[in-house]
């Protein structure tokens, strides 16, 4: 709800996820939109922390290791 007061509708594959772990926590600036693909990266290669900056700079890092696959695959044409 927080996310739609300032930013609209979360877009469709979109999730919100909060930056410093804490879901109580649902300032707005502790909020980042990724999508289902990127969370997985987080996950599953440690970028999340509790440290919001830190889990700033993973979002970076997923976003890059996901749209590079994302490259890979269109090129090898899947």
């Amino acid at each position: 709800a927080v996310w739609e007061k300032y930013n609209g509708p979360i877009p469709e594959g979109k999730i919100v996820t909060f930056l410093d772990g804490n879901k109580d926590n649902c300032e707005i600036e502790n909020l980042v939109l990724v999508d289902r693909r990127e969370n997985l990266e987080l996950n599953q290669s440690g970028l999340r922390f509790s440290d919001a900056e830190f889990t700033k700079a993973g979002v970076t890092v997923a976003k890059i290791r996901v749209a590079a696959r994302r490259r890979k695959e269109k090129e090898m044409g899947n």
